[in-house]
């Protein structure tokens, strides 16, 4: 396998602190961060820098998200949303197509954590592959 990374400008998200200011709770880096992620929430984070949140919300956009808010401690926090046909969703999950219950990622974001998620256009690290061969038998 050959491959290399490039820069493009693509769509992206920055992650910023909102208008009211952050509503994170900072707590003692005393453990190993955990972040459960469950189908329509991300539960259960506990000692978690923005950075931990920041790939998570990558993941679930499917689009590069980048931390902008300036908090640099470790946080619980806990968020929950309904996702879109966008957003990912488990085998056997109900889809959220058409659902009109609870709030999108975007507005959850702002209610719950006190930051918003804007839109835009900038650099973003791609991994280019050039080639890949099937594997030989050893």
């Amino acid at each position: 396998m050959a491959f290399h990374w490039e820069t493009k400008q693509l769509p992206r998200y920055l992650l910023v602190v909102g208008k009211g200011g952050s509503k994170l709770k900072e707590v003692k880096a005393d453990g190993e961060p955990t972040v459960d992620v469950r189908n329509r929430r991300i539960v259960n984070s506990h000692r978690a820098p923005v950075s931990q949140l920041v790939e998570v919300l990558s993941w679930v956009m499917s689009r590069a998200v980048v931390d902008q808010t300036g908090l640099k401690g470790v946080y619980d926090f806990k968020l929950e949303w309904t996702p879109d046909d966008l957003q990912f969703s488990e085998p056997g999950s109900t889809s959220a197509l058409g659902a009109d219950s609870g709030n999108s990622i975007f507005a959850s974001i702002q209610e719950q954590l006190g930051l918003r998620l804007e839109p835009q256009k900038g650099p973003v690290e791609i991994l280019v592959v050039e080639r890949a061969e099937k594997a030989s038998e050893n």
